[in-house]
C-alpha cells in the first residue's frame, strides 16, 4: 500500500515538475518574441568586442563580449547583449556561450568601431540587443519539460500495467 502512495506522490511531483519547466520555457519564448516584436532598429556603435573563454561543466566554451553604445531620443545608453532576453532575471546577464569558431565569427562581425543595427526596447531604452533570435536557454527549459512528460507518461503506463498485473 505503502509503495502505490509513493509511486502516486513520484508521478504527481514528476507531472508538476515537468509542467513547469514547459510552461517556464514558454514563457521565456513569449516573452522574448513579444520583446523581438516591439523592438525598433537602432544604430549601435560597437565599442570593444573580445572572445572570453568560460569553463561550465568542465567543457571550454567561448562567449563573444561585445560591447556598444547607442542613443535614444539624445540621451546615451550602454549595452552588450546579444539576442533579447527571455526572462526579466536575465537581462542583466544574457551570456551566451558556444564554440571558439562561433565566438570568433561574431567578432569579425561586430567588429570595434564599425556602426551596425541594433535594436531596443521602446519601453524600456535601457534593453537592446545585437540581433533578433532567441537564447538557447529557452528552448533547453521546454525540451527539458518536455521530456518529463514522457517519463511522466511513460511512469503511468507502466504503473497501469504493474497495477493491472498485481490485480
Amino acid at each position: 500500500m505503502r509503495r502505490k502512495y509513493l509511486q502516486f506522490f513520484g508521478l504527481t511531483f514528476l507531472g508538476i515538475l515537468s509542467l513547469l519547466m514547459a510552461s517556464f520555457g514558454a514563457l521565456g519564448y513569449w516573452t522574448e518574441h513579444n520583446e523581438m516584436k516591439a523592438s525598433k532598429p537602432i544604430p549601435v556603435k560597437v565599442l570593444s568586442s573580445q572572445l572570453t573563454p568560460l569553463t561550465q561543466g568542465g567543457h571550454l566554451r567561448y562567449t563573444a563580449d561585445i560591447r556598444y553604445t547607442y542613443s535614444v531620443k539624445g540621451k546615451p545608453y550602454y549595452g552588450n547583449q546579444l539576442v533579447a532576453p527571455p526572462w526579466p532575471t536575465l537581462k542583466q546577464d544574457n551570456t551566451i556561450t558556444g564554440s571558439n569558431q562561433w565566438a570568433s565569427h561574431l567578432l569579425q562581425q561586430y567588429k570595434a568601431g564599425s556602426v551596425l543595427t541594433g535594436f531596443y526596447l521602446s519601453k524600456e531604452p535601457a534593453i537592446s540587443f545585437l540581433t533578433k533570435g532567441y537564447h538557447p536557454a529557452t528552448f533547453r527549459f521546454m525540451e527539458l519539460g518536455g521530456l518529463f512528460i514522457v517519463f511522466f507518461a511513460v511512469g503511468l503506463c507502466l504503473r497501469k500495467f504493474l497495477l493491472a498485473k498485481t490485480a
